[in-house]
């Protein structure tokens, strides 16, 4: 680069008439350098240019006049012209091919600003005469700016992509929040709210043009303050059940119906006693410090129907064709929302049909509706005329669920990661409702176990005809302590000696195989097959677990169609 700066400077000292500034550049192509000269002198200017290197001309100036610069390709007596070199053909032809004077693209520096990605709704009426006309827009538009109190002015929080610098610093802002209040440290969580309110977070987590940094940073402040202490109350009992003996206890049943299939992990009956969580109204003004040990108040219903609706934007808009996902990258669109489904599901926010719908977004294939045990003969049938009344309504039939769920796609390590702990949460779900199960059973066996047991008192107490020695054998059993009648009940090994009935019997065998099934233990009757030990093994056997064993094909024989006969 040359300074025309010092060359004007010199020109002028040693004389003052006006005479045009040209500045040369010789190109030595055996040597690679870069010479430059100045009104037909040259100068000490000059450069090494690696070869195979593009070599721009370019200008900067700041203007004072109409007439500047141009740029001519000229000839000089010691040197070829450019042509020489660009063109095989000219390569010795002294005479220069390219136009004398050259286009300049010119750079000018332009003030811009973002428009909103969707504009006031504005509507007008003219009330009379009179009154003239009435202006209103009855949706305003919210949009989120950062102050920047150095420079005193304030920055869209979507031009934050185009700068780094400022991005990162408020995307390490947010991380900061996030850590002074962990732990459960709810007074510093109620000064943030002050900070960062409700309005703010839901416009953070709602808009798909915030850049990934800080749509990460947004979701994470959320848990934080709002939720991240319900969340580990629930926790801390993750490993422990207290189940109330009522009668919604006594209606769960270790499988939905007959047919033995694994119902949905999370949904269903449950009693097991959690731990609860309060929400208070944050305030400016504390009135004592009783109100500060209870997370900010967040309205659930409207978090939970974002979360739902999020989720399942994202699968269904997700996939290789996607360009531009939100956030920038398969990993912000996922990973933020993946973090407030599994917290709001920890803290038993959603019901039963949300479940089902993230279980759905989930893998459609494995957690599915599953149909009853008919023939497949009816269900054809019912198929068919359901697509028969669609088609003559002129509507095809939408299914809810999507066509590829979310473990069906390729995702990175940090979504698989969020998957992992959300799968680990409906696994502790599965093993609730087994102990429930288990629970509810263990009630009901035990009752119908002193029932018979007060039918066998009363039948004894009424029988005359007895020895003394068969009486003595038969009110064993009711003369020992509450621990020896239970073992002597439950030993089935004593065969007719046992005082259980066989009804009592079966049915408890019945539960055993039925629990050693929902847990994946294999039957002692049943032929020992080959475990395997690999992943898609393990998948297979996942899914008939959740879906039942398949079904054996039939093979029906062929039928040749009979010709027609030929006229």
């Amino acid at each position: 680069m040359v300074w025309g700066g010092d060359i004007v400077a010199t020109s002028q000292r040693s004389s003052r008439s006006n005479v045009d500034l040209e500045i040369g550049c010789l190109v030595d192509l055996a040597m690679g350098m870069l010479s430059f000269s100045a009104n037909g002198k040259e100068l000490g200017t000059c450069y090494q240019v690696e070869p195979n290197t593009k070599v721009f001309p370019a200008v900067f100036l700041q203007p004072t006049s109409t007439s500047l610069f141009q740029f001519e390709l000229g000839k000089l007596k010691t040197a070829l012209p450019l042509s020489a070199a660009i063109f095989k053909s000219e390569e010795k032809n002294p005479a220069p091919q390219c136009p004398p004077r050259l286009d300049v693209q010119t750079i000018q520096p332009v003030l811009w600003s973002r428009m909103p990605s969707s504009f006031l709704k504005v509507e007008t009426e003219r009330v009379s005469e009179r009154h003239g006309w009435v202006v209103q827009c009855p949706e305003p538009l919210q949009m989120m700016a950062l102050h920047i109190p150095e420079e005193n002015r304030c920055v869209d929080i979507l031009e934050l992509c185009e700068q780094e610098d400022l991005m990162q610093f408020h995307y390490h802002t947010l991380r900061l929040y996030s850590a002074v209040c962990a732990l459960g440290n709810s007074r510093v969580a109620y000064a943030l709210c002050s900070h960062v309110d409700l309005s703010q977070l839901f416009y953070a987590i709602d808009n798909k043009y915030l850049p990934g940094l800080l749509r990460s940073g947004f979701y994470d402040l959320l848990i934080s303050i709002h939720l991240a202490n319900a969340k580990e109350r629930k926790l801390m009992m993750k490993n422990e059940y207290i189940i109330p003996i009522n009668s919604t206890t006594r209606k769960i049943r270790l499988y939905p119906d007959k047919s033995k299939r694994h119902e949905l992990p999370g949904v269903g009956l449950r009693t097991c006693l959690k731990p609860g969580f309060k929400f208070s109204t944050p305030c400016v003004v504390m009135t004592s410090e009783e109100h500060q040990k209870q997370s900010p108040e967040i309205p659930l219903d409207i978090l939970k129907t974002k979360a739902l609706s999020m989720l399942t934007e994202a699968v269904q808009g997700s996939g290789a064709h996607i360009r531009d996902p939100v956030g920038g990258s398969v990993e912000f669109q996922f990973v933020p929302v993946l973090k407030l489904i599994g917290t709001l599901l920890v803290m038993g926010v959603f019901d039963d049909d949300d479940v089902r719908q993230i279980l759905l977004l989930i893998d459609p294939s494995v957690f599915g509706e599953h149909s009853g045990e008919t023939e497949e003969g009816a269900e054809k049938e019912e198929v068919t005329q359901v697509e028969e009344k669609a088609v003559e309504a002129g509507e095809k039939a939408s299914k809810e669920a999507p066509v590829k769920g979310l473990l069906q796609t390729r995702l990175p390590e940090s979504v698989k990661l969020q998957m992992c702990e959300l799968l680990s949460y409906l696994c502790d779900c599965e093993l609730q409702h087994r102990v429930e199960a288990i629970v509810a059973f263990g009630d009901i066996y035990v009752s119908k176990l002193q029932a018979n047991q007060k039918f066998r008192y009363n039948e004894l107490m009424q029988a005359l005809n007895m020895s003394a020695a068969l009486t003595a054998r038969k009110t064993k059993e009711f003369r020992s302590p509450p621990q020896e009648q239970i073992n002597m009940l439950l030993n089935f090994q004593l065969g007719e000696n046992c005082p259980c009935p066989d009804e009592i019997r079966e049915e408890l065998y019945d539960f055993h195989e039925d629990l050693l099934t929902h847990c994946g233990v294999p039957l002692e009757g049943e032929e020992e097959e080959e475990e395997d030990s690999s992943w898609t093994g393990k998948l297979r056997a996942l899914l008939q677990k959740v879906k039942g064993p398949p079904k054996p094909e039939q093979h029906q024989p062929a039928v040749e169609e009979e010709r027609c006969p030929s006229k």
